[in-house]
């Protein structure tokens, strides 16, 4: 009989052990660490224990693009039940009401344009999506507009220095400029973001998105 143990908000996600053998993984490997929001683990009726292990995170050092591919599915499992803004935020990357990301060959890199607010899982979402994109077209920038940014959270500001960036370097970056959020805690949240960004990614931000795009452009990597 199938176990199946009841999934509670500390709960993270759960991979086929089988998967992770085929990829020369074991239970001790390193996982960078991923919490899903608590509203959305909340709303999973169980998951499976059987052929299973546990798992809280988006990237381990080996096989990590399959690791990385699964989770994303996941996260976007999770957002289709969220709300309707987040299942437009999965329909589509590039024009939702929560944040739209892009390729711009004329920087070139990845533009990221924040709308609103973002829960922890779409956030995460996002930025996984970003990832996808330096990859995907070998990009080394990051332009954004978090103008419309209202605020990132302690707990997710730690995921995205501590987990999210340093996949990020590994894929090519090397540069974010950014058009300064217009809310007060947006800026808290953006500049202690910028504060604590590795030595050898260049950072900057600025009151404009214009003179972000001319100062991305014009760096040199």
């Amino acid at each position: 009989m199938e176990r199946r143990k009841r999934a509670h908000c500390n709960f993270g996600e759960v991979i086929p052990q089988n998967y992770l053998q085929k990829l020369n993984l074991r239970k001790s490997s390193k996982y960078f660490w991923n919490e899903l929001s608590h509203s959305v683990l909340c709303q999973q009726r169980s998951v499976s224990a059987e052929d299973g292990i546990r798992l809280k995170g988006e990237v381990c050092k080996n096989g990590g693009e399959f690791v990385q591919r699964a989770s994303l599915e996941k996260l976007a499992r999770f957002l289709k039940q969220e709300s309707a803004d987040s299942a437009a935020l999965v329909r589509d990357i590039g024009n939702n009401p929560i944040c739209c990301v892009s390729y711009d060959e004329s920087i070139p890199g990845i533009f990221v344009e924040w709308r609103s607010y973002a829960t922890s899982t779409q956030l995460r979402f996002i930025h996984e999506r970003v990832l996808e994109l330096l990859e995907r077209h070998h990009a080394s920038k990051i332009l954004g507009d978090v103008s419309g940014l209202p605020t990132v959270h302690t707990e997710d500001q730690k995921w995205i220095i501590e987990n999210w960036m340093p996949r990020a370097q590994a894929a090519g970056l090397r540069a974010t400029a950014a058009k300064r959020p217009t809310a007060y805690f947006g800026r808290l949240a953006v500049s202690a973001l910028h504060a604590a960004m590795p030595a050898d990614v260049a950072v900057r931000s600025f009151n404009r998105l214009d003179e972000a795009r001319r100062w991305l452009e014009t760096i040199a990597i």
